[in-house]
């Protein structure tokens, strides 16, 4: 069996991170980013940077219980990765670019990850929505 390539481990991390967003899933949201991870995010309260990861986790914690309250439960979003690109920075730390359909909206995320013994593990996350559809897809 051979090993996972660090474009495989990339997207899969990507995927984990939209699925625990989909099923707002904190534990499993929080496991995926380093200890002195950074974040900004569009939506919700804070704006601006959020620095390490039991305030991003509390971040998702308040915009899931907003979602809770609005939709009858999970998903509580359908995401279709458009686009998916990395580049590798140094031995342990890769830039991923993707560009989602979300719930036929567009949206944008940057992630810097670094790599531990384990995984790759999302040390920033930007993400920007920029409206407007593109195809009528959703997964």
């Amino acid at each position: 069996m051979s090993a996972a390539t660090p474009e495989t481990e990339l997207r899969a991390a990507l995927q984990d991170l939209l699925f625990a967003v989909a099923t707002a899933d904190v534990p499993a949201l929080q496991a995926l980013f380093c200890d002195d991870a950074t974040m900004h995010f569009p939506m919700g309260e804070p704006h601006g940077l959020i620095v390490g990861r039991a305030a991003i986790a509390a971040r998702f914690e308040r915009l899931f219980g907003t979602l809770r309250a609005r939709l009858p439960g999970p998903p509580y979003a359908r995401f279709k990765i458009e686009e998916f690109a990395y580049l590798p920075l140094d031995a342990r730390h890769a830039a991923v670019y993707a560009t989602l359909s979300v719930d036929g909206r567009i949206g944008r995320r940057t992630l810097l990850m670094r790599r531990d013994p384990q995984a790759y593990r999302i040390l920033h996350l930007h993400a920007s929505n920029v409206g407007g559809a593109r195809g009528g897809e959703s997964a």
